[in-house]
């Protein structure tokens, strides 16, 4: 198991370098500073990404920061990362694409730590789907187009103490898949999460399957704070 060591001066290409060189097992470490740039980083398998204090990424792009796909653990830890893309997602935009860190089929990840700002154009935080034993822990996400968090069509997932305001939708959102509309969200735990000043529902559960939502605060919502219903689609 490696130890890798990112610079800011290399930006997030050097980020996708490095990733790219690293084997399961292997840690990537972000050292103090601002990391640039506008494409995408493809993680792989068993890989550990952590950003050091003072580390930060300014993302230009109109997809995600991290891209995990069909993978078995990926862990990302302290990520302080800030969308810079001019314009929102427009109507022919595929969502899924305009999240600053996209989990798709993937099993075994955490999100722990951390801090995400949409700038108002990049539509989620994170947004998982499809993926089976998910932690989402202590993230703050706010100013985004769309939702902070969302989990679609997820297996056994945990989000934990995350702080999700001031967001153009939900905080929280935990819903089936568009893509798969006859799989709902299933065992999902959401505790002690703070949603607030979101134009949309603080935590918004839509057609879920076995969910348990203890001691979280949704204050200040232009609709709800905590909304339980059956997907209209």
């Amino acid at each position: 198991m490696a130890h890798w060591r990112c610079a800011p001066a290399e930006g997030t290409a050097g980020i996708q370098e490095t990733v790219a060189r690293a084997t399961a097992g292997d840690t990537v470490v972000l050292a103090p500073g601002i990391y640039e740039g506008d494409i995408p980083i493809a993680l792989s398998a068993g890989l550990s990404v952590i950003a050091e204090p003072g580390a930060e990424i300014l993302h230009a792009g109109a997809g995600p920061v991290f891209l995990a796909r069909g993978l078995t653990g990926v862990h990302l830890r302290d990520l302080v990362i800030h969308a810079r893309r001019p314009q929102p997602p427009g109507p022919d935009e595929d969502p899924l694409w305009s999240a600053l860190i996209l989990l798709d089929s993937v099993t075994n990840a955490r999100v722990h730590g951390g801090r995400l700002t949409g700038g108002g154009t990049h539509a989620a935080g994170v947004l998982c789907r499809q993926g089976t034993n998910i932690e989402i822990r202590t993230v703050t996400a706010s100013d985004f187009a769309g939702t902070a968090l969302a989990l679609l069509s997820t297996t056994t997932a945990t989000v934990d103490g995350n702080d999700c305001g001031a967001n153009k939708g939900n905080g929280i959102e935990i819903a089936r898949d568009p893509r798969s509309p006859d799989t709902p969200a299933t065992h999902t735990t959401l505790h002690a999460n703070t949603c607030h000043d979101n134009d949309g529902i603080g935590i918004a559960l839509f057609s879920t399957d076995t969910t348990t939502l203890d001691r979280n605060d949704c204050g200040a919502n232009k609709i709800h704070g905590i909304a339980v219903a059956r997907d209209s689609k």
